[in-house]
């Protein structure tokens, strides 16, 4: 979060916000939001039918009317959607309890309509998408905000005070009771399977090979250590990210990344122990990357600190097939390109045969929740596992495995 407020949003000059991002965590008791002057949310779940405007399924309804509950007594005078099926059934249940049309605005325009929110008076009901509800909740009160992940409904919903002083703080509100998320939890590295290796991969979009990515994990000296090398014209990518980990437990060391990321990319991150016990982590430096617009521009400064249940993201994501947890677990990750942590689920999804330019290869399928975007990983079944195809979830990208060899034996780098 920037500290000169006044340079991301002017208006602060004159008026104040405060912001409350309400988790709709699913193993909470449910409770009763406060009240607000401006509600935004994404919409719920909506199916998926492979249509550019698809419906809500049956449980987005049974969202959609929980959202009305919610809301029901906190004196909203307009409700807002964009002109999509599945933003308008969310938005159908509350405006019609309350006698009101639901009024259609451009999520091309967000700006403007956060002017006209404002100059409105009116308490109101904002439905919206993914990337559309952070960016208005940016544009209303100058926070950055963290992304929200394509399958994510549980943490979508914000309320927004126009008055007050400008801080951000967090409530939790039940909105999903009949889905838990799995326990928070330690990753636990299976040292049997752990090994060093080198994978390449070519990288699909919307089925057209566009680009490779190489990776290389090294075991040296207690630390694994983690290159990711990717091009991809088209895109103006071409970045090497390297980064190093403690072996038994993945707790990050490094991070650094150079190159290209559709504009210049530059960080670089170090992590030590904040507490005497080490239960903390303190991670710093500086991420400079390109990053939607409701995040912090340019140059960041990283000056955190991360719990023991923290990984770093791209090792988390390379390390992935050596996680000797069997069972679904979430895990927190710190993503260097914008310096949040966010709660990962790892979700086993069963075995599938998969063939890809490396060959035919049994795999189990595991899924990591929540990272925007959320990805599933086909592992194959050998005593040293490797990834050998990558879906990025509701995304037009595939990564498959077309070379992989086991370096454990090999002499170890100078």
């Amino acid at each position: 979060m920037t500290n000169d407020k006044n340079k991301i949003f002017p208006i602060f000059r004159l008026r104040f916000f405060s912001l409350f991002l309400l988790f709709w965590l699913t193993n909470s008791v449910a409770q009763t939001p406060p009240d607000a002057d401006l509600w935004l949310v994404r919409h719920m779940e909506k199916q998926r039918d492979g249509s550019k405007d698809p419906q809500l399924t049956e449980k987005g309804w049974n969202q959609a009317n929980k959202l009305k509950d919610l809301l029901l007594d906190k004196g909203i005078q307009a409700v807002y959607a964009t002109n999509y099926q599945r933003t308008q059934q969310t938005a159908e249940p509350i405006a019609k309890a309350l006698g009101l049309d639901v009024i259609q605005y451009d999520p091309k325009n967000l700006k403007d309509f956060a002017e006209k929110l404002k100059a409105s008076g009116q308490k109101a009901l904002v439905v919206g998408h993914s990337n559309t509800t952070p960016e208005l909740a940016f544009h209303l009160t100058g926070l950055s905000q963290k992304d929200i992940d394509e399958d994510e409904y549980n943490r979508t919903l914000f309320s927004i005070y126009l008055n007050s002083e400008l801080k951000m703080s967090l409530g939790a509100v039940d909105m999903q009771q009949e889905y838990k998320k799995p326990a928070l939890a330690k990753i636990r590295v299976d040292q049997q399977k752990i090994h060093s290796f080198e994978s390449h991969f070519d990288m699909l979009f919307s089925e057209q090979k566009v680009g490779t990515a190489r990776q290389k994990i090294l075991l040296q000296d207690n630390q694994i250590r983690l290159t990711e090398v990717t091009k991809v014209k088209k895109f103006n990518v071409d970045a090497t990210i390297s980064a190093t980990a403690e072996t038994d437990n993945l707790l990050p060391v490094t991070l650094r990344l150079i190159g290209s990321m559709g504009t210049a990319a530059d960080i670089n991150l170090r992590w030590q122990d904040y507490s005497p016990d080490g239960e903390l982590k303190q991670v710093t430096g500086h991420s400079e990357i390109a990053r939607p617009v409701y995040k912090v521009q340019g140059r960041q400064q990283i000056d955190n600190r991360t719990g023991l249940s923290s990984v770093e993201r791209t090792t988390a994501i390379m390390t992935v097939p050596f996680f000797a947890n069997d069972k679904a677990f979430s895990f927190e990750w710190f993503n260097g390109y914008d310096g949040h942590e966010t709660r990962i689920q790892y979700i086993p999804m069963g075995k599938e045969t998969v063939t890809v330019p490396a060959g035919t290869f049994e795999t189990r399928k595991v899924k990591l929740s929540g990272g925007a975007p959320s990805q599933i990983f086909y592992i194959s079944t050998e005593d040293k596992p490797k990834v050998v195809k990558i879906e990025v979830l509701h995304m037009p990208w595939v990564y498959e495995l077309t070379q992989y060899t086991n370096l454990s034996d090999s002499p170890p780098e100078n």
